[in-house]
């Protein structure tokens, strides 16, 4: 039997990301990841263990962009309206950067798994939870910050949505600002 060579488990995990992101879970296939990624399937299964177990990295780590995004976005001296702005802004700006426009694959996973997959739901609620409590944390403890928080949050994945449809940078970044002018915000 054939020794597994060396993969770095960093460059496959996000070279898989892309392809799952394209794909989906159920259509992607160890070949396809085995070509895309440059790793044999040999190496797949020894760092990863499955192809659930590589999907389930890739996830992570593409959640974990998620949160990082949405902390660097917020950040800032301005106030919370401009922090909501930047991170809005950034969304759209995510969403039209590639031009293959592949979408979420957070969204893409719970269309295709969550109806069976309560480890990939998990995965997303925990993710979706901690971006909102950064928005809460940012936007102030006030009566309603959370709500408001889940609000902005949801706009964020309409946003992503429309990314998906080819929706213009433009009007994406118009329906942003609009949105941000309408909020009650510092």
């Amino acid at each position: 039997m054939a020794r597994p060579r060396e993969i770095s488990v960093t460059a496959v995990r996000d070279a898989a990301l892309d392809v799952f992101r394209e794909h989906g879970y159920e259509r992607t296939s160890m070949h396809d990841l085995a070509e895309h990624t440059g790793a044999g399937n040999g190496s797949i299964y020894a760092a990863f263990g499955s192809k659930r177990g590589l999907f389930l990295a890739a996830l992570e780590a593409y959640c974990g962009g998620r949160i990082t995004l949405t902390t660097d976005a917020l950040a800032g001296e301005d106030g919370a309206r401009e922090a909501v702005r930047r991170y809005l802004l950034r969304i759209a700006d995510d969403c039209t950067g590639d031009p293959r426009r592949l979408g979420c694959l957070m969204v893409r996973s719970l269309a295709e798994l969550a109806d069976r997959d309560t480890e990939v739901v998990g995965i997303c609620r925990r993710t979706l939870d901690v971006m909102e409590e950064r928005i809460a944390a940012r936007i102030g403890t006030g009566t309603g910050a959370g709500t408001l928080a889940r609000e902005i949050l949801l706009f964020s994945q309409a946003l992503i949505q429309a990314g998906a449809t080819a929706t213009s940078r433009r009007e994406l970044r118009e329906s942003a600002n609009a949105y941000v002018d309408r909020l009650v915000l510092a």
